[in-house]
């Protein structure tokens, strides 16, 4: 069994920023594929209309909050399984890694079947407008069918990039992107020979694209991937695993159900606007989405480099890591941010040709893009609390950040004041700032060291 590998070397050894650099590219574009997903399908959705289109946007938060809490929890994996593979202990790494395949597939099966059965309900809370109700149900139900396979390739993916294998997991999600991509036009629009099938045709692509890329990984993980080969005694939720899952993944777990929660209720606040509002925010944050894959890959690179280091010992090479990690988000974002700015108007009618929904949304990425790099230092927090496994801190500022800052002021705005669509992306993008700026200085502090 091989333990070492350039890029893993490189974040033991080497260079810092070359390792978050180089670890982050295959992360990002890891990501990048699974924003393709709903782009993909925003994208031919809307060639059919506001409604179609305005159905994964409020599909998706819901989706988010139900399976939040254990995204938060899997991700305990990054600190557990970069720790013992840093010290060279692949018993250990392995049992992690078992405890985490099996708790992703218990929990998604059990979340998904409860949401099924609820899901008209739940679609009804959020105020979706009437025009979009059906689509949005269609989309939503088929989605949750197939949440299961996604955790699959979620579970691989945290897996093999706890070990510092970023790779293999870009290689897994661009695949089942590949599907998604090929399959969405062929079954929303009825191409060879198939039968249109509108928004479902769009859910029955990401469908299959999950199922097929979940028998992957599992081919890969149990039979084939030699690095961290798992076998049936693996499986298994051991109290001390458990116990780690939740007093380091709550905090992370919250963090994720307080966020997605946050944005089911953005929609809803959205919804009131009309179709319009609601299928520019849907677009403009797809387009966000595109830009944040680079500090989702950042973000997740420097748990991997935070938590390695920590496990061999080497805090000097963590507090130099966290450092840069802050300086790259900060500066690439800061450029990516200019360049939205400057295109817009011409990326919102890409997606649209309707006047109203290419104005909102071209107000929402002004904002969106003024905000960039303190989001990128918010993440930036997230990924060190997360390969330190000192999470409370993050947790905290991410209910702050999404329910006082967020939720909360522009219940105050709409009690006191006639706000529009462009007053809640102003509230969005100064949200983004000050979380941002109070996790960098906990960042720099270090007291997540101690």
């Amino acid at each position: 069994m091989k333990f070492s590998n350039s890029m893993e070397k490189e974040a033991l050894e080497g260079n810092i920023e070359k390792a978050l650099l180089a670890m982050s590219l295959p992360l990002t574009i890891s990501d990048l594929s699974e924003v393709l997903y709903n782009l993909t399908d925003t994208l031919w959705l809307s060639w059919l209309g506001a409604a179609q289109v305005a159905a994964p946007t409020v599909s998706w938060p819901p989706i988010y909050v139900l399976l939040s809490f254990g995204n938060g929890l899997i991700s305990v994996g990054y600190a557990n399984i970069s720790k013992a593979w840093g010290k060279r202990d692949l018993d250990e790494a392995k049992r992690n890694a078992g405890s985490l395949f099996l708790f992703s597939l218990l929990f998604s099966f059990i979340v998904s079947i409860v949401s099924l059965l609820f899901s008209g309900e739940i679609l009804k809370l959020m105020g979706v407008p009437q025009d979009v109700y059906p689509f949005a149900l269609i989309y939503f139900r088929l989605i949750l069918v197939a949440t299961p396979l996604a955790y699959i390739t979620i579970a691989f993916s945290v897996i093999s990039s706890s070990i510092g294998d970023a790779y293999v997991t870009m290689r897994v999600n661009l695949f089942s992107a590949l599907i998604n991509a090929i399959l969405d036009p062929v079954l929303i629009f009825g191409l060879a020979g198939s039968p249109r099938l509108g928004v479902a045709g769009a859910a029955i692509a990401t469908l299959v694209a999950r199922g097929i890329v979940a028998i992957y990984c599992i081919v890969l993980l149990f039979f084939k991937y030699n690095k961290i080969r798992l076998n049936v005694s693996h499986l298994a939720l051991s109290k001390q695993w458990t116990k780690n899952a939740f007093v380091i993944g709550s905090p992370l777990g919250i963090h994720r159900a307080s966020n997605s929660l946050g944005q089911t209720v953005l929609v809803s606040v959205v919804s009131a606007f009309g179709s319009k509002a609601l299928a520019a925010y849907g677009i403009g944050m797809r387009i966000i989405d595109l830009i944040q894959t680079f500090t989702s890959g950042l973000g997740r690179a420097t748990a991997v480099v935070v938590g390695l280091n920590l496990g061999k010992g080497e805090k000097s090479r963590v507090i130099k890591a966290s450092i840069s990690s802050l300086k790259l988000m900060f500066l690439t974002l800061s450029a990516l941010g200019a360049i939205l700015i400057a295109f817009r108007t011409n990326l919102m009618e890409f997606f649209s040709n309707d006047t109203e929904v290419i104005a909102l949304g071209s107000s929402l990425l002004l904002y969106s893009a003024i905000s960039l790099p303190f989001f990128g230092l918010f993440f930036t927090t997230y990924g060190i609390s997360n390969g330190s496994g000192k999470t409370y801190f993050f947790g905290i500022l991410s209910v702050i950040r999404t329910w006082v800052l967020r939720v909360g002021v522009i219940i105050l705005a709409f009690a006191f004041f006639k706000i529009q669509a462009n007053d809640i992306w102003e509230i969005l993008a100064i949200s983004n700032i000050l979380s941002g700026a109070v996790g960098a200085l906990w960042v720099i502090k270090k007291r997540w060291l101690v």
